[in-house]
């Protein structure tokens, strides 16, 4: 909300804006920047170029961080733009490259869960319905199958969130169901770690669900090793 009232009395200015946002500033507040933006340039043009443009006029530290947040919300935007579509949103991703490459593919998986945005558009209906219930897990998992290479790649990692929205945030079956998807073992192991950060973000403030789920059982050779690190 606060990011809408200022683009919409500071048109000029929206990218800077967006720049100088502080770093504990999430997706929604760049998502609620260009939503508020594009309502008022009938021009406005959802495209890589401008998520490279924006993004990287992100000065803050840690700084992979704030673009990460920056070009994930975009990620959720582009699954709007595509009505929906998922694998249309995926091309549209691998027109940028690496890191943000990434963080778009993200965005767009997450919108295709949670659905809030597509819901604001009018393209899905959640009222009452919660998280774990918009999705189908055998939906998404033919998507994945049915894509190839790096989109087929980064599609199986992100599967790990819908089984932690499925699972109710069961580290164990997580990574149990990370380790039964068909891919090579270096996908389902980055699955896993995947998964676990999502884990970690949600239980940063039970250490003590942290340490018991680096000492589960997973598809990762020396995982509990990386769990510390990583933790």
């Amino acid at each position: 909300s606060i990011s809408r009232v200022y683009v919409d009395t500071n048109l000029a200015h929206w990218k800077d804006f967006l720049a100088t946002a502080p770093p504990d500033c999430n997706f929604g507040f760049y998502h609620g920047a260009i939503e508020a933006f594009g309502r008022h340039d009938s021009n406005f043009s959802l495209t890589p170029s401008l998520i490279r443009d924006v993004c990287k006029r992100i000065e803050q530290k840690p700084l992979n961080v704030s673009i990460g947040s920056c070009v994930h919300a975009f990620g959720h935007m582009v699954l709007v733009e595509t009505r929906g579509d998922v694998k249309q949103a995926f091309d549209f991703c691998d027109n940028l490259s690496d890191f943000f490459l990434n963080q778009c593919f993200h965005g767009v998986f997450m919108e295709s869960l949670t659905k809030f945005n597509l819901a604001d558009a009018g393209l899905a209906s959640i009222n009452s319905i919660a998280i774990q219930d918009r999705f189908e897990l055998d939906e998404l998992e033919r998507l994945c199958a049915d894509l190839s290479g790096r989109q087929q790649d980064l599609c199986w990692q992100e599967m790990s969130h819908a089984y932690l929205f499925k699972t109710e945030f069961d580290a164990q079956k997580m990574f149990d169901a990370c380790g039964r998807i068909p891919a090579p073992t270096h996908i389902q192991s980055d699955c896993v770690l995947h998964g676990l950060q999502a884990f970690a973000s949600q239980k940063r403030d039970a250490l003590q669900s942290l340490v018991d789920a680096c000492l589960l059982k997973t598809a990762v050779p020396n995982f509990t090793a990386h769990c510390y690190k990583m933790l």
